[in-house]
C-alpha cells in the first residue's frame, strides 16, 4: 500500500480540516425584542388617572359655578325666583328676583309652572309661566351674568332684582345687592327680607284685595320686624 489509500476504503478527515463556516459569533445575542405590553399597562393607567383627576375637578367645578333655582310664592302678591349653591359648607345667594304684580296675579291664567335646566357648567334656566305670560331668568354663573326678562344684570354687582307690574307690564324697579352668605333655604331667604325694610315693603304681605284666596299667603309673609 505504500502510505496511499487502498481502492474502496474510506479515510477518516478530521473536522478541522474543513473551512471555518460563517456563523455568529459567540458573543453576539439574537436580535431582541422590546415587550410593550408593560409600558403600554403603565401609559393606559396614567391616562385613567389623568382621566379621573380632570372629572373629579370638573365635577367640583361645576358644583360651585351652577347654581339651584328655586319659584315660591311668598306673599299675595309677590312670587320668588331665587338661585342658590352650596359653598364649603355654607350657602350663597347668587340671585333673587321678586316679581310683583295685583294681589293674586299669579293665580289668572291658563296653564302655571316653572321648569328649570341647564346646569354643571351651563347656564341656569328658569323658565316661568303665569296669567300666560312666560317670564325668564337665565344665570351664567361662569361668566357672572345674569338675563332677567331680557335685562342683563351684573352678578358682580347685584343679587337682588325687583319687577313691578307683572304680569303685562312687567318691568325691573330696582336692583340691590345684599350680604349673599345665608342659611340653608328657604329659611335662609326669609333672613334677606327681615335685614331690609325696603324689601320687607315691597312684598306687600297685607295687602289681599279682599280676595280669601290670599289669605294664607298673607299668613305665612311674615318674617319678623325688620331692621
Amino acid at each position: 500500500m505504500n502510505g496511499e489509500a487502498s481502492a474502496g476504503v474510506l479515510e477518516l478527515v478530521p473536522p478541522e480540516a474543513f473551512p471555518a463556516r460563517h456563523s455568529r459569533p459567540r458573543w453576539s445575542a439574537p436580535h431582541a425584542t422590546l415587550d410593550l405590553m408593560p409600558l403600554l399597562w403603565r401609559a393606559s393607567n396614567c391616562v385613567c388617572l389623568v382621566a379621573a383627576v380632570a372629572c373629579s375637578l370638573l365635577v367640583t367645578v361645576s358644583a360651585q359655578q351652577s347654581p339651584r333655582g328655586g319659584y315660591s310664592t311668598i306673599s299675595p302678591s309677590v312670587v320668588e325666583t331665587a338661585f342658590t349653591h352650596e359653598e364649603s359648607g355654607s350657602w350663597i345667594l347668587d340671585l333673587l328676583v321678586l316679581w310683583r304684580g295685583d294681589p293674586g296675579w299669579f293665580l289668572a291664567g291658563g296653564a302655571n309652572g316653572t321648569t328649570e335646566s341647564g346646569g354643571y357648567g351651563r347656564p341656569t334656566v328658569m323658565h316661568n309661566r303665569h296669567a300666560d305670560v312666560d317670564f325668564d331668568v337665565i344665570l351664567d354663573a361662569a361668566a357672572r351674568v345674569a338675563d332677567v326678562a331680557g335685562t342683563k344684570i351684573n352678578l358682580d354687582e347685584v343679587n337682588v332684582v325687583l319687577v313691578d307690574g307683572m304680569p303685562h307690564g312687567l318691568k325691573i324697579v330696582g336692583t340691590r345687592r345684599v350680604n349673599n352668605r345665608i342659611e340653608r333655604p328657604p329659611i335662609g331667604l326669609h333672613a334677606v327680607y327681615r335685614a331690609s325694610r325696603e324689601l320687607d315693603n315691597f312684598l306687600r304681605c297685607d295687602v289681599t284685595g279682599g280676595n280669601p284666596m290670599l289669605e294664607s299667603f298673607r299668613a305665612s309673609c311674615t318674617w319678623g320686624p325688620p331692621k
